[in-house]
């Protein structure tokens, strides 16, 4: 409504445009050049709509104060900023936090970046894929990503994909995480207990000794219904008590 209220004439008036944009920040773009370069009347433009960005100077859109403000009430916001900001920490990590960014459009040292990194990881465990090697390999950082996404595992450093307490978290997560591990702790029956109780399908990347371990099998035709039962050793597949779980 107020747009349309200021679309036939510009607003030169800073004390009534200050008003105005209380309500609505677009109607920033019925302002003149010199109060879209003015750093009050953007800065209010922007806290009540982000989107509004478009319409402040070049100078304003570089200018990080009200590039931090403009994200927080819309993400949006992020296509009218200048391109420097997507090398810049404080910028990307609250891009992050809004849940409107990716690594596929940030600047490549982001992936480098530990606190991006943190931020990142523990909205989306899987772009744990994204980053640098040395932050794959870094506790703090994989334990946020497994923590929101078991299958995260996949992207791990191997020297974490061996150890037992990334391995437990990732399929206390999700049970299929467990194909991301080595041979011998798919063959830890602590860890494919854990596992096959999330998802008893993911009694498919077990080894071949707990496959045919009654105790496993059991509790991975508790989880999926008898499902995994087809994945269980010969014997075990006709184990009358384990077939009790397919009526």
């Amino acid at each position: 409504m107020l747009k349309k209220l200021f679309s036939k004439k510009l607003m030169n008036n800073k004390i009534e445009l200050l008003s105005a944009l209380k309500d609505d920040g677009k109607v920033l773009e019925y302002s003149t050049e010199e109060l879209q370069d003015d750093k009050e009347v953007v800065t209010q433009a922007v806290k009540q709509n982000g989107y509004s960005l478009k319409w402040a100077s070049n100078k304003l859109q570089n200018d990080k104060d009200i590039v931090q403000i403009a994200l927080k009430t819309n993400c949006f916001s992020k296509k009218f900023m200048n391109s420097k900001f997507y090398a810049d920490e404080d910028i990307v990590s609250n891009m992050f936090v809004c849940g409107c960014e990716s690594f596929d459009s940030v600047d490549i040292s982001m992936r480098e970046n530990k606190k991006v990194v943190m931020i990142a990881v523990e909205k989306d465990g899987e772009s744990l894929k994204y980053v640098s090697d040395e932050l794959r390999d870094n506790i703090e950082v994989v334990t946020q990503a497994l923590t929101n996404s078991g299958h995260a595992l996949e992207f791990v450093s191997d020297r974490l994909k061996k150890d037992i307490d990334m391995v437990k978290l990732a399929v206390s997560r999700h049970g299929a995480a467990l194909q991301y591990t080595t041979k011998e702790l798919q063959d830890n029956k602590e860890i494919v207990t854990i596992a096959v109780k999330n998802k008893g399908l993911a009694l498919q990347y077990a080894s071949d000794n707990l496959k045919d371990d009654y105790d496993i099998v059991n509790f991975a035709c508790q989880s999926d219904n008898g499902q995994a039962l087809h994945l269980a050793s010969k014997d075990l597949r006709h184990n009358e008590k384990l077939k009790k779980y397919l009526k």
